[in-house]
């Protein structure tokens, strides 16, 4: 869509009218800040773009940010669109702590209630072979001569607590989440094991958002860092900029 002669891509179109956000500017402090659809943010409009860059050109997205200004929610509602929009998608979202994971698969399945509820069936999603809290598939059942058969939009969402680079596995998935990872001692090794989600006979099918605050210092920074300084040893798509 393009207004103005800025043009949001459908991610970006998907997060400014189908996501909502704790809003940044409660009429004053210690009130309740309500919620509310997203502003429309530069540095969010030049990410949504880059983001769909790497998808075109079957690249890894890096991410390295300062704390809140959004992209948790960016990265759950990434997450709820691919799962509301592609059939038969599969997405894996991690992160070494349990807590993280927790706090991001709430965004997401908060989400996935809200277009159930509130998009006249645009979006709604049966779940009944798989709703649990950390995995939910869109599919329901019918009989089919006397077989429980499952049926339905079939895309899926998966929450791993990697706190091990072991527990990075599973079926191929179009799109990896590695949340948090400038707080992951693990990051290197997830990365890797992470490659071989998103790749099937040589081709690459998906790609790796990985992303986390740049904030933190020492082992927990360093793989995220090495990322940052070498994309293209992570073949994570460069991003020209003035800041370094």
């Amino acid at each position: 869509m393009t207004v103005n002669g800025y043009t949001i891509t459908g991610s970006h179109y998907f997060f400014l009218n189908y996501y909502q956000v704790p809003n940044p500017d409660a009429d004053k402090a210690g009130t309740s800040r309500g919620i509310i659809y997203p502003n429309f943010y530069v540095y969010q409009y030049e990410f949504f773009h880059y983001y769909e860059l790497c998808m075109i050109l079957r690249k890894n997205c890096g991410l390295m940010k300062s704390r809140g200004c959004g992209f948790s929610e960016i990265n759950a509602c990434l997450c709820a669109a691919r799962y509301s929009v592609f059939r038969n998608s599969k997405t894996l979202m991690t992160a070494a702590s349990k807590n993280y994971v927790d706090k991001t698969l709430e965004k997401i399945w908060e989400e996935l209630n809200f277009l159930n509820d509130n998009t006249e069936g645009g979006f709604f999603k049966l779940r009944q072979a798989v709703d649990t809290a950390y995995k939910k598939r869109a599919s329901y059942y019918k009989i089919v001569q006397g077989q429980k058969i499952e049926d339905g939009w079939k895309s899926q969402i998966e929450g791993i607590v990697a706190d091990n680079d072991s527990k990075i596995r599973g079926d191929r998935v179009e799109l990896l989440v590695l949340e948090e990872a400038g707080s992951n001692p693990n990051f290197r090794k997830s990365f890797i094991k992470g490659e071989a989600l998103v790749q099937l006979g040589g081709n690459k099918i998906g790609i790796i958002l990985a992303g986390g605050t740049g904030g933190d210092s020492g082992p927990n920074l360093e793989g995220l860092s090495d990322m940052y300084y070498d994309p293209e040893g992570h073949n994570v798509l460069p991003f020209l900029h003035n800041y370094t």
